[in-house]
């Protein structure tokens, strides 16, 4: 059974593309892993082990940043959306009693939700931001041990 090159995911009989990764696959780049081939990502042979490792912590280190940035977006949501109720009821926008009890109910489902959101995109920001700070404090000792 062939295996894409890029990835190492099965590759149904005929396909041109590969179901996991989208990259094209020609009948060079199917490798069959009864042949012997190397499946998945290509590692150039001069890249040694430790810059290897560094490779892989800077990919970690883009993710980390990533999910510190997400989390920020996401507390700034929550934010908005448990202020969102507050401003409709300070633009005096209901005019009747069930309008009131309406945004009222809103409100309190707005808060919830916006609260959720708040808390959870703090603890993502928070999570991303240790884990930048950890593995920048382990590229540094590598870094620093490296000649």
């Amino acid at each position: 059974m062939p295996y894409c090159v890029k990835c190492g995911n099965e590759l149904p009989e005929g396909a041109r593309f590969c179901p996991r990764c989208g990259s094209e696959v020609s009948g060079k780049e199917r490798v069959s892993k009864e042949a012997g081939g190397s499946v998945g990502p290509e590692i150039p042979s001069e890249l040694s082990s430790a810059d290897y490792e560094k490779l892989k912590l800077k990919v970690e280190l883009k993710s980390a940043s990533r999910k510190k940035r997400w989390g920020i977006i996401v507390a700034a949501l929550g934010f908005l959306v448990t202020l969102a109720p507050t401003i409709f009821l300070a633009m005096d926008y209901a005019k009747t009693i069930g309008q009131i009890m309406a945004l009222a109910d809103l409100a309190k489902l707005c808060i919830i939700l916006g609260g959720l959101m708040l808390i959870s995109g703090i603890a993502y920001s928070t999570y991303g931001s240790w884990r930048e700070k950890k593995i920048k404090k382990k590229l540094g000792q590598e870094i620093s041990i490296s000649p």
